[in-house]
């Protein structure tokens, strides 16, 4: 009996030794109503992808929709494909799929065939399509206070992005009020949002994203006020250095430009002057202009201000080029993911589209199973993500923003857009108005995001001479055309007051209410 005890524990020694623990993810789709899971699971040593997920979708309680078949022609269904989750399914077509991915990267087998080590992480991701499983993941590990990726530049560049959302179909209404606070808390009292290059690229986000200058003015100061006033004697801008540098410097001048202003002179020189001095003689550019070092990213940025600038630098633009065209191979790669879409922008900036497209093609390859993109150093990050979401859109710095209608529209938007109604609402009364609140006619109420999901439609009071701007997202969810009217309303007026009547079908659309009160 002794001996019988012994062996049944020497077993379960050895049934624990060759267990492995496997990372498990689902990762839904954004509009599925269904929220991502994670579990690290405990299995066998030789249990296969398939039994670890089964197992990890027990535990949360999750439906699998299974097939089985038989690709050896034996006779036996020994592969499982997994059709469904929850009632997701795949597409008729198969473009929008379950994708099973191993620590990250698209699989080349099935759940069956592949068996994990220990630590292994693997997940099946709705393969939406390529831009939007890139918006998803930067609104998946967007905190809760706003902040999307690990500083503000990130951030910034993060929420530029986020500008195009509307227009792939992404709605991203909500995320982007909460990237839109978040950034604005970091502004001090300078007007800026730390050093130069943070100025520039917050100055871009909240551009892109339809604010104005004057909304996020600092007594009366502008963040591109502010950038005017320390640009440098040999036209350039400088950030945690004592001399210009082409990252600000390239930067800068397109926070000018998404503001609508042509490049700022200093002693008679711009940025452009400055990006001119800091190049090499082989197009390509170091840090600034006393670094010898050739740097791929500087060189794509220094292209994008070059073309943005025109015809000026057109000579140091074609060198830029020719230099950046020879780090590309022959699959329209640039080193890594961040280089590779920061060179399909500069490319297209630079009106070289052939190189630009090679360089997008390649950038498809190298998206992350959970939809991010990232470098060797830093695999998913949101500034890497973001930089390939504006490439891939095929757009380019500075970033297309619809203009304010007054009343026509002057534009229409793709379904299941963001449509971001602005109401300026203006207290030219001489008593306080209480209880304010802001009603949008003419669209279907199913349409409109609360404020919970970024709205802002009330106000508790507005004092004589204030002005406010209620904010009222909503979601196209069917074609056509609608005439759109704003009401406010307040606890010191008898009677509703209307707005202009326009024609939905831009993103922005400013409603000019002017709320008077008498008494």
């Amino acid at each position: 009996m002794k001996k019988l005890v012994l062996f049944f524990f020497f077993a379960l020694l050895l049934q624990a030794a060759i267990a492995k623990e496997v990372s498990v993810s689902f990762n839904f789709p954004l509009n599925s109503g269904f929220q991502d899971f994670k579990q690290t699971i405990t299995t066998v040593d030789d249990a296969n992808a398939f039994t670890a997920i089964m197992q990890a979708a027990s535990s949360a309680a999750l439906s699998l929709g299974v097939s089985y078949y038989d690709f050896d022609s034996d006779g036996v269904k020994e592969s499982a494909f997994i059709d469904s989750i929850n009632g997701v399914s795949a597409s008729e077509d198969f473009s929008k799929y379950w994708q099973f991915s191993i620590n990250n990267t698209p699989a080349m087998v099935g759940v069956s065939s592949f068996i994990p080590e220990n630590n292994d992480a693997i997940a099946l991701d709705y393969l939406d399509g390529r831009i939007p499983d890139a918006f998803e993941w930067l609104l998946d590990f967007q905190k809760s206070n706003g902040e999307i990726g690990g500083n503000l530049f990130q951030h910034s560049i993060a929420l530029a992005s986020l500008s195009l959302a509307g227009s792939n179909g992404v709605n991203a209404g909500s995320a982007i009020s909460q990237a839109v606070s978040n950034l604005l808390s970091s502004q001090g009292s300078d007007a800026g949002f730390g050093d130069d290059l943070q100025t520039a690229v917050a100055t871009i986000a909240l551009l892109s994203n339809g604010k104005s200058l004057d909304e996020f003015d600092v007594s009366g100061k502008t963040s591109i006020e502010l950038l005017e006033e320390h640009q440098q004697n040999d036209g350039g801008f400088k950030s945690g250095s004592a001399s210009s540098d082409v990252d600000t410097s390239s930067w800068a001048l397109l926070a000018f430009k998404q503001a609508g202003f042509e490049a700022p002179l200093k002693d008679g020189k711009s940025p452009i002057d400055y990006l001119i001095l800091a190049q090499h003689s082989n197009g390509s550019f170091g840090y600034n202009a006393s670094d010898a070092s050739e740097s791929i990213d500087f060189t794509e940025e220094a292209l994008i201000a070059f073309g943005v600038a025109g015809a000026e630098s057109s000579e140091s633009a074609g060198k830029a080029i020719e230099w950046l065209s020879g780090r590309q191979d022959s699959e329209g790669c640039i080193s890594d993911g961040f280089r590779t879409a920061l060179g399909s922008i500069a490319f297209k900036t630079g009106n070289e589209l052939e190189n630009s497209g090679k360089a997008a093609e390649c950038l498809k390859t190298l998206q992350n199973g959970d939809g991010s993109f990232g470098r060797s150093s830093n695999p998913s990050n949101a500034i890497d993500t973001a930089f390939a979401i504006v490439a891939l859109s095929s757009a380019e710095f500075p970033l297309n923003v619809s203009q304010d209608s007054n009343g026509s529209g002057n534009g229409s938007l793709g379904l299941n857009s963001v449509v971001k109604f602005s109401i300026e609402i203006e207290n030219n009364g001489s008593v306080r108005a209480k209880n304010v609140n802001v009603l949008l006619s003419g669209i279907p109420s199913g349409w409109l995001l609360s404020e919970a999901q970024g709205s802002i439609s009330h106000f508790g009071e507005i004092e004589p001479g204030e002005k406010r701007t209620a904010e009222i997202f909503a979601v196209l969810k069917s074609t056509g055309s609608y005439d759109v009217q704003a009401r406010v309303t307040s606890d010191q007026i008898a009677e509703s007051i209307g707005s202009n009547i326009l024609e939905l079908g831009v993103e922005e659309a400013a409603l000019e209410v002017v709320l008077r009160v008498s008494g």
